[in-house]
């Protein structure tokens, strides 16, 4: 199952209730909102109000599960000053953040004209709005701008490569599930694919139009899983790993779990999920030694498998 999103600026206008609403009836699932770039409000109306307050209220308002709002980072000045102002202007503007479950960040990080923003900035600027908010924080950063920089930033991804240029409605121009736009980069497939700027939703023509390969609950574990998931995951693949993994088999060979039933069984769903190219939430730096040394694996070998990985972590732990 694929779901569809909507990220919007004040490029797109003042966007109602209605708009929203409509967006909704069309299929769209998540939604996000430029808040803030650097430390500017760039979202502030000429008659007075701010096009996200409206249109992240609209898409509230209107029963869109998943909304998020997204921050440009810039190079200076600091991180720490960027998300103060950004939270500043989120509590503003759309107090009911934190306390709505389906709410999200999306950073974005890209090279601009002059500015050609660090992938260690965005990655500093991310990892310090999810430590201050507890949400999930996704980062916006194109393969093709980023490449492997992004291998430290322990959380989701979001890429944007546009395989077409022309204007059509958001469904119709979406390649489908195995798009180039869903190749891995920086160790991890990314969870989300802006893979059109001249989609048609709702009536508008110029949309960045954007996809998640599954459905309204693996989208809602995501989302709601917050800043702890990723660290948390880690812990429990420490507390259990080692156990699962060395010197435990039963009558019959096979390696088996004492400590948590089906972590041998979970660790080779992720190495087929791997194998399909389908998207892994794992995060942080145990997990992405976990994935890495499940990649090195063609074939689910699991006495091989399980060595790679007690590998991985004993250099964890000893760096």
């Amino acid at each position: 199952m694929t779901l569809y999103g909507w990220d919007a600026s004040h490029y797109d206008g003042l966007l109602s209730t209605a708009v929203l609403a409509r967006a909704r009836a069309e299929g769209i699932s998540f939604f996000t909102h430029k808040i803030a770039e650097g430390t500017s409000n760039t979202e502030r109306r000429p008659g007075g109000g701010d096009y996200d307050d409206t249109a992240l209220a609209a898409a509230r308002d209107a029963g869109i599960e998943f909304l998020g709002g997204y921050h440009v980072v810039r190079s200076a000045p600091s991180v720490a000053v960027q998300v103060d102002a950004l939270v500043a202007f989120a509590d503003a503007g759309e107090p009911w953040w934190r306390g709505f479950p389906g709410w999200f960040w999306q950073v974005d990080l890209e090279h601009w004209p002059g500015d050609p923003v660090s992938a260690a900035t965005g990655i500093a600027f991310g990892q310090l709005l999810r430590q201050r908010t507890g949400k999930t924080v996704v980062m916006y950063a194109s393969k093709g701008q980023y490449g492997d920089q992004l291998t430290g930033w322990g959380g989701p991804l979001w890429n944007a490569n546009y395989p077409s240029s022309r204007q059509a409605g958001f469904v119709s121009l979406y390649p489908g599930d195995n798009g180039i736009g869903w190749a891995r980069y920086s160790g991890q497939a990314p969870v989300f694919w802006q893979y059109a700027s001249s989609a048609t939703i709702a009536g508008l023509t110029t949309c960045d139009a954007n996809a998640f390969r599954g459905g309204v609950q693996q989208l809602r574990a995501l989302i709601e899983s917050g800043a702890d998931m990723y660290e948390q995951y880690d812990r429990d693949l420490l507390a259990n790993v080692y156990e699962a993994m060395f010197g435990k088999k039963d009558k019959d060979g096979n390696l088996v779990d004492p400590s948590r039933p089906g972590l041998v069984a979970e660790l080779v769903a992720v190495k087929a999920k791997l194998d399909a190219g389908t998207p892994v939430v794992l995060g942080g730096e145990l997990a992405s030694a976990v994935i890495a040394a499940i990649q090195q694996h063609t074939t689910v070998d699991l006495d091989a498998l399980s060595t790679a990985v007690a590998d991985k972590l004993a250099a964890r732990l000893q760096s």
